[in-house]
């Protein structure tokens, strides 16, 4: 947890004078990113959900002109659709 606040941290440092929807985005990109690692213990859909969350969160970075709530609706399924899944399949889905 202490890598995450680190990241999110130095996101929110280091964009300064960016508007606030490049840094959201970008917080998200961080949280995708700390769910890859965690697929060590909790199983491979918890590291292709952090792949995708940060697909989503890129694509929406480049397409500056689309809304903000359609990525962050994307964002919520993924992370609900697979924590339902991860609860209702544990421990099927796991490293074995």
């Amino acid at each position: 947890m202490t890598r995450s606040s680190v990241l999110i941290y130095l996101v929110i440092s280091r964009t300064k004078g960016v508007d606030d929807r490049t840094i959201l985005l970008r917080v998200l990109f961080v949280v995708g990113v700390h769910f890859v690692p965690m697929g060590l213990a909790h199983g491979p859909l918890i590291t292709v959900l952090g792949v995708f969350t940060m697909v989503n969160a890129a694509a929406a970075l480049r397409m500056s002109a689309a809304p903000l709530p359609v990525f962050g609706v994307i964002d919520a399924v993924l992370k609900s659709g697979f924590g339902a899944v991860m609860l209702l399949a544990y421990p099927v889905l796991t490293f074995t």
